[in-house]
């Protein structure tokens, strides 16, 4: 799914930052926009940073996740959620850019990284399923995304 077939992400991203249930100081840890990207150089923890930010917005949407009215329902399935963070468990990448974590209407979340003109895409739907595409200036590439994951990420961070 590319990302312009989405809901503007800006919108989703300031209905689960705003509300009056929200507290300037609900999240612990740093702060980085969903849809910002940065890149993350492997520390010394036994997770990569990528990876953590990854996690930490997977589960930050799981429980966040509500209908919002005129855009749809954005809780995050169980499937989903499991699903997409046991792929991105396997791999075995420490340097990457920090991903763009968004949910999707009907239960699904999309999961982003982008390096210059290149970016990966995956989507993780409600019942488990995992699509995944490469994207170069803004264009599906049909033969690097008939490859699993980590190879298309390697394609990714390789220049």
């Amino acid at each position: 799914m590319a990302l312009a077939t989405l809901p503007p992400a800006v919108e989703i991203v300031e209905a689960f930052k705003s509300g009056p249930e929200r507290s300037k100081d609900s999240f612990s840890g740093p702060r980085h926009n969903l849809s910002e990207p940065y890149w993350a150089i492997s520390g010394s923890s036994q997770q990569s940073p990528w990876k953590l930010t990854a996690f930490s917005k997977i589960s930050m949407l799981r429980n966040t996740g509500k209908p919002i009215p005129g855009l749809g329902d954005f809780r995050i399935s169980d499937q989903a959620a499991t699903e997409l963070r046991k792929l991105i468990g396997e791999i075995q990448i420490e340097s990457l850019p920090l991903p763009t974590v968004a949910p999707v209407s009907g239960g699904a979340i999309f999961v982003s990284w982008q390096s210059g003109a290149k970016s990966v895409e995956a989507t993780a739907y409600h019942d488990g399923e995992i699509v995944i595409e490469a994207l170069e200036n803004q264009r599906l590439n049909e033969e690097k995304s008939k490859g699993d994951l980590p190879s298309i990420l390697w394609w990714l961070v390789q220049g």
